[in-house]
């Protein structure tokens, strides 16, 4: 097993070694050979046009941005160049604030006013594009509204052309905008049985199974994403979903090593500040990091990105720094470390990283004893909640801050799983075990609501910190089911499986724990000594 898991980890190094290796910025006449996009624009536009489109089917929404204003420049009467551009201003799958003006302005380049801009697409199937867009920007209404008309736009030009790989991707991804990822799946894998390496089809395949009873469905298309796109760096990121639903550790370090070196090599290319660089991946690899034991590296990581976020009023910033000291503290069990002591502004944040922040603190210092500490906190932790903009809210925020469009209400039940968590450790300290319990079971119940997500969203899984409870109160067999719960939701958490080890050996189950220990033993691999 152990030689199996080594083989694993070497393939993976070299699988995204290789890659960043052989990669290149699309602005080096990248090939586009593996999307066929057909349309009226002149042949000088066509290299900036499909260079854009491949960008925008990996989310580099920036620079798809860019080539797709190169492609106008060429051709200024070029339709799908237009429709590119405003794509780029509707991250699906990102969620967060709407970028409707800019779309807007940029379809209104192309005419004043709908009639004028369809006379500029000679074609039908051109015509229905830009009638999707028209959909998604130019009608009246609050957004679902719009994502909604957007995909019955891109449903019926589907309809009547059953055979164009690139109306079936975006329609996949169309699917996605209304939270239908079982139908943008059945899209995405009719792609790619025809194109295994179209980016765009492996991308949303990924997403259309990000969580851990389906990650295993998505392994062949993580594996695939990045060689199909190895110019993007959310590709280069996008396997490690995967991996972290199956556990896998080395892939979520090297996709995540790869992907921030990408990000670094972008920003110095393009002359870019601290708030360009590849935070999501940083954040992704401590977790990665700290699964295997490399403490070091990890805090490496959070102290670098303290000073970004110093330099930087960039909320973004301190999003993830926030997910990174979280991680950190409660991940090395290091509850005296520095990272507490050092003030951070939370007010200004969304609700989930305010938690988050609080709920960090005031764990660390039960954990310490000092249960007056733990009680401020949870009453701060309270008052966020009780605050109706920032429930209302929580969904969008949670979008924005995180990169990925969340299961409502999945935000506002980050906060109330952590508050509930803390609580339960407050009576639990207090000696109160049956109001614990109570706590807990509310925690776990509102943990389900996460849906799909998967680590390192977790900070401490409720039946993780149950199975620790329940050890505390001589309770072995109780605790090594609360443990198995938490590895179904995050396989191979490392505090899980320590746990569900020591549940064994109390309840005498011999054979589960030298499983457990080996499995810990081929992840932990890598540990450092101290």
């Amino acid at each position: 097993m152990e030689k199996a898991n080594l083989r694993k980890a070497y393939g993976y190094v070299c699988l995204f070694l290789s890659i960043w290796l052989g990669s290149s910025s699309l602005s080096a006449a990248q090939d586009t050979s593996q999307i066929k996009f057909p349309n009226s624009g002149k042949h000088q536009a066509q290299q900036a046009f499909l260079e854009g489109v491949l960008l925008l089917h990996s989310f580099e929404y920036e620079d798809a941005a860019e080539a797709f204003r190169e492609a106008q420049q060429q051709d200024p009467t070029f339709a799908l160049a237009y429709w590119g551009e405003a794509m780029t201003y509707n991250h699906t799958i990102w969620g967060g604030p709407s970028e409707n003006s800019k779309a807007v302005a940029c379809l209104k380049k192309l005419g004043p006013n709908a009639a004028d801009r369809l006379a500029k697409a000679p074609t039908e199937r051109e015509k229905g594009l830009m009638r999707a867009v028209e959909a998604l920007f130019m009608e009246k209404g609050e957004k679902k509204a719009r994502d909604r008309a957007y995909l019955n736009q891109m449903r019926q030009l589907y309809k009547h052309h059953p055979s164009d790989l690139e109306i079936a991707a975006f329609t996949s991804l169309a699917y996605m905008g209304v939270s239908n990822p079982d139908s943008a799946a059945v899209l995405a894998k009719q792609v790619l049985d025809k194109e295994p390496y179209h980016p765009g089809a492996l991308h949303y395949f990924i997403h259309c199974h990000d969580n851990a009873a389906q990650a295993h469905l998505a392994l062949e298309a993580a594996e695939r994403y990045p060689k199909a796109a190895p110019y993007a760096q959310h590709a280069l990121h996008m396997p490690s979903h995967i991996f972290a639903a199956l556990g896998q550790w080395d892939g979520v370090v090297a996709s995540n090593e790869v992907s921030m070196a990408a990000a670094e090599d972008r920003r110095k290319r393009k002359n870019l500040g601290v708030e360009d660089r590849g935070y999501h991946s940083i954040w992704w690899l401590e977790h990665g990091y700290l699964q295997q034991g490399r403490y070091k590296e990890a805090l490496a990581l959070v102290e670098e990105v303290e000073k970004n976020a110093a330099q930087s009023p960039d909320k973004f910033i301190r999003n993830n720094l926030i997910y990174m000291r979280a991680h950190y503290i409660i991940e090395t069990r290091d509850w005296e470390n520095e990272l507490l002591n050092r003030s951070m502004k939370i007010d200004d944040l969304p609700l989930e990283h305010q938690t988050i922040a609080l709920f960090t603190d005031g764990y660390a210092a039960i954990q310490r004893g000092d249960l007056a500490t733990a009680r401020k906190a949870l009453t701060s932790i309270n008052a966020a909640l009780g605050k109706p903009t920032n429930v209302g809210n929580a969904q969008e925020q949670h979008s924005h801050a995180m990169g990925c469009a969340p299961s409502a209400p999945v935000a506002y039940s980050i906060a109330t799983v952590l508050q509930k968590e803390l609580e339960a450790m407050v009576w639990f300290k207090e000696g109160n075990k049956a109001e614990a319990e109570k706590s807990l079971q509310e925690a776990i119940r509102n943990e389900s609501l996460r849906g799909a997500f998967v680590m390192p969203i977790f900070i401490k899984p409720a039946q993780e910190l149950r199975g620790e409870l329940l050890l505390q109160m001589k309770r072995p067999a109780e605790a090594k089911q609360a443990f198995q719960a938490a590895l179904m939701l995050a396989p191979n958490r490392v505090l899980s499986l320590e746990g569900l080890a020591l549940a064994a050996q109390q309840n005498g189950d011999q054979k589960l724990y030298a499983s457990t220990q080996a499995t810990l033993k081929s992840i932990k691999k890598n540990t450092e000594k101290n």
